[in-house]
């Protein structure tokens, strides 16, 4: 995923982009993806191998086995649940904001 593609920032918190952005570079390093690679051809190729096909240009018997013994990953974890909670509900301060107007301060 490109961040932010697709969706303005103002539907993220201010933490939720940076954290993206570093959980994206720890699970790329954990499956030995170098950043220069474009998302998008991540993307596809990891679509690719679930469907159980074979993507272009990646060792999918490496790229599977990697997979398999990925570590536990508690901060690109973290920073998913941001982002869904961001894109549910808004960011923590659209809430805070709304449950103020809903006191009438």
């Amino acid at each position: 995923m490109e961040i932010p593609a697709g969706r303005s920032r103002r539907e993220m918190g201010t933490l939720t982009a940076p954290a993206l952005q570093a959980a994206r570079h720890d699970v790329r390093a954990a499956l030995q993806i170098p950043d220069a690679v474009p998302p998008q051809l991540v993307i596809d190729a990891m679509v690719t191998l679930a469907q159980g096909g074979t993507p272009p240009r990646v060792d999918a018997a490496r790229l599977r086995s990697r997979l398999a013994t990925l570590p536990r990953m508690p901060q690109a974890n973290a920073a998913t649940l941001m982002a869904l909670r961001d894109w549910e509900f808004g960011p923590p301060q659209e809430l805070l904001e709304t449950a103020m107007l809903g006191r009438g301060r």
